[in-house]
């Protein structure tokens, strides 16, 4: 599901949780279409994430990593996907007590329920969009396919 910032401020607690955070302002304040990049480490223990260093920019570029300051570098910008696991270890960051964490989840759990309920209705455009499932297979098109390369030379140069 496709997350927008105001979507988290309708939850007034967990506003509160990300401003009482540095990079809180930074997240809360984001302007499409500019990212919210970050500079974490993991905390594997909790689960979570440790945010060093943050900011906005426009554009991500050899400079945004170059300013790294701890083991990882993540970015994202509006809409934020709700099944998107760093997003997640983002707002779980802010949170500090095991009920806030549970609220959290609560959420995302949510979510995930209107992602199912939204499957649901546009099932014959999900499998519409899938891949094409062919029967019969030669050689020559599973290398086309691969390399995508031209047919009739393939065909050619695999005769000579």
């Amino acid at each position: 599901m496709k997350v927008f910032l105001n979507d988290i401020k309708k939850h007034d607690w967990l506003v509160k949780k990300i401003e009482s955070k540095l990079w809180g302002e930074t997240f809360l304040e984001l302007i499409k279409p500019n990212y919210f990049y970050f500079s974490y480490d993991n905390i594997e223990k909790e689960s979570s994430i440790n945010i060093v260093d943050f900011g906005s920019i426009y554009q991500v570029n050899e400079y945004t990593y170059k300013r790294l300051r701890a083991s990882h570098l993540g970015y994202m910008n509006e809409p934020f996907d709700s099944s998107n696991y760093l997003f997640y270890s983002i707002l779980k960051s802010a949170c500090d007590t095991e009920e806030e964490k549970s609220m959290l989840k609560d959420i995302f759990i949510e979510y995930k329920s209107i992602d199912f309920d939204e499957n649901k209705r546009n099932l014959k455009q999900i499998i519409k969009g899938s891949l094409d499932v062919n029967t019969r297979l030669s050689f020559s098109d599973a290398l086309y396919k691969i390399f995508s390369i031209n047919k009739v030379s393939l065909i050619s140069a695999l005769v000579k």
